[in-house]
């Protein structure tokens, strides 16, 4: 998997609809405490950076990072993989 990820982030490089980007990301639980909530139980941060390619409306983003509030099981660095697609309403 980690290979994957690494040939992935040289191919996406080369790409002309490629952007880097770098987010941070908070998770919590909507049906589990308050949205936006800091419970350790219930939510998490994340801070990632990586690549994001678009074509015809698709995204994919492939992202490398870490966890800032340690509430997630496992250890750093995380990895995360997100296929998308996009529309205008009319």
């Amino acid at each position: 998997m980690v290979k994957g990820l690494i040939v992935l982030c040289f191919v996406l490089t080369g790409c002309v609809n490629t952007s880097k980007f770098i987010e941070l990301e908070h998770i919590s639980s909507l049906k589990d405490g308050k949205p936006f909530n800091d419970n350790k139980e219930t939510s998490t941060d994340l801070l990632m950076g990586g690549y994001r390619y678009k074509s015809n409306g698709w995204t994919t983003s492939i992202a490398i990072g870490v966890e800032t509030s340690n509430d997630l099981e496992g250890t750093n660095p995380r990895a995360k993989i997100t296929i998308g697609k996009e529309w205008e309403s009319k």
